[in-house]
């Protein structure tokens, strides 16, 4: 069975964690791929299936992490990077 991917953050809250076997992580980086390709500026959401997605996993791979149930990935085109603007 493939490990779902999960995103977490350690018990002191100062350290994430992305954990995933092959298939997970190259879903992660397929994401990203699209991402890169838009024309511009653009973001991706990824969910837990608590919060209505399907692409993190909601249960920890380490005990003592509390996992994420939003990851947003936000693509700022190398112009919108340089001026400094955050907002997509």
């Amino acid at each position: 069975m493939a490990r779902e991917l999960s995103v977490e953050l350690t018990t002191d809250g100062d350290q994430l964690e992305i954990h995933g076997d092959k298939a997970a992580l190259l879903r992660l980086v397929e994401t990203i791929e699209r991402l890169l390709a838009a024309a511009k500026n653009d973001h991706v959401h990824m969910f837990t299936p608590s919060w209505g997605g399907d692409q993190l996993s909601s249960e920890p791979q380490n005990d003592t992490n509390r996992v994420l149930n939003k990851v947003t990935i936000y693509y700022w085109s190398d112009t919108e990077a340089s001026s400094g603007r955050s907002k997509v």
